[in-house]
């Protein structure tokens, strides 16, 4: 039988690495940027760069002409600028919309059969005239100085890409719950940024010098690959907090699954194909970044499972006994929260408990399809 002072160990030591993944990370990073603080540099105001923007799209006839309209109206002198896009495999009226706003705009048109996104990016790139490639997708709306906060940065030589401020938009328990773990998300990046260890990115909102743009794998978003690449080629990954964008969330809960296991399949992925990065020996900065940022809260299901049965092993234990009585109502209120879902309420404390083991079983699913060597080299975001 086992003891019950493993099982113990094995629940102190699980809860302590979640606690972690989940909160602790985050005031390391508070307190090291505390202590090295610096005064602010004043740069002077480089010379906007010329500027590509490049949009892949799938059967967007509902959102290109939008998108393409938001990104004609940014505060961005329109001979420093041309738009890319991307169109791989549209059947539907995509291309002709495209078509009509490159009849009257800096617009380009690239029309693919069915690559996957990554492909369509490294076809298009090969075109782009601009010293930038900024990144933006259909759903995704820009502020009018998006640009040129994005490219910002770049007056430093030494910062190959740039991460906007990318806000999500949605309405419901969906939309909150993953709105807060998307904040969370967001100050990370401003503290690794500040730390000069941010090796993360929104395939979104992102822009990448086009002398450090590498070939994208096409398995592995631009989202995960880009960042990895810059940093190995001795370069900055900075987060732009003034370049504000807006990006659309899945509207339920089968939607939100989706898409974490979609990102956690091709993240693991692509993170591997950089395991120099994720040596400490070699990279000891960026190694306990990411290690800290995305491999633990990739494999947080673990942890959240080892804690369970180890507590559920201590039931009748004379001291110990709160322990399986916490978890069992842990996952009563994500029962509950599953329940307020659908009935459309939005109770706060369930449906958090709710989005937790959501997004935990998404990334489980996730690594254990990355483990049995699946992909995914073409999909659609709706």
């Amino acid at each position: 039988m086992v003891r019950a002072d493993f099982l113990f160990a094995v629940w102190l030591v699980s809860l302590g690495l979640l606690y972690y993944i989940y909160h602790g990370y985050l005031l390391f990073l508070r307190l090291a940027a505390w202590m090295r603080e610096k005064p602010p540099t004043n740069r002077p105001e480089a010379p906007l760069p010329s500027v590509s923007l490049l949009l892949t799209v799938h059967e967007e006839q509902a959102r290109v002409g939008s998108c393409l309209d938001n990104l004609l109206a940014l505060d961005y002198d329109r001979d420093r600028m041309e738009i890319l896009v991307a169109s791989d495999g549209s059947t539907d009226r995509t291309n002709e919309i495209v078509r009509q706003y490159a009849a009257r705009a800096p617009v380009k048109l690239f029309e693919f059969e069915r690559l996957g996104k990554s492909e369509a990016q490294n076809r298009a790139v090969a075109q782009a005239r601009g010293d930038i490639i900024a990144l933006v997708d259909a759903d995704c709306l820009c502020e009018e100085d998006y640009l040129r906060q994005l490219v910002r940065p770049f007056s430093d030589g030494r910062v190959g890409c740039v991460t906007g401020n990318l806000r999500m938009a949605g309405s419901g328990g969906v939309a909150r719950e993953q709105g807060y773990y998307w904040d969370f998300e967001l100050k990370l990046r401003q503290l690794e940024s500040q730390l000069g260890i941010l090796a993360v990115a929104s395939g979104a909102a992102m822009a990448v010098r086009r002398s450090a743009f590498v070939q994208l794998p096409p398995d592995v978003g631009e989202d995960c690959m880009i960042p990895l690449d810059v940093v190995l080629q001795g370069l900055k990954v900075v987060y732009a907090s003034a370049a504000l964008a807006t990006d659309s969330m899945a509207s339920d809960s089968a939607g939100e699954f989706r898409a974490r296991v979609r990102m956690t399949l091709r993240n693991w992925t692509g993170t591997w194909r950089r395991a120099a990065l994720l040596n400490p020996l070699r990279h000891p900065d960026y190694a306990f970044a990411l290690w800290s940022h995305k491999l633990l809260r990739w494999l947080s299901p673990v942890f959240v499972l080892l804690a369970s049965v180890s507590s559920l092993g201590l039931i009748g234990h004379p001291v110990l006994w709160p322990l399986p009585l916490a978890t069992l109502v842990f996952f009563l209120l994500a029962l509950l929260g599953w329940i307020d879902r659908l009935a459309g309420i939005g109770l706060p404390l369930v449906g958090t408990a709710y989005a937790f083991c959501l997004a935990n079983a998404g990334f489980l699913v996730g690594v254990l399809k990355a483990l049995a060597g699946r992909s995914v080299l073409a999909y659609n975001k709706s």
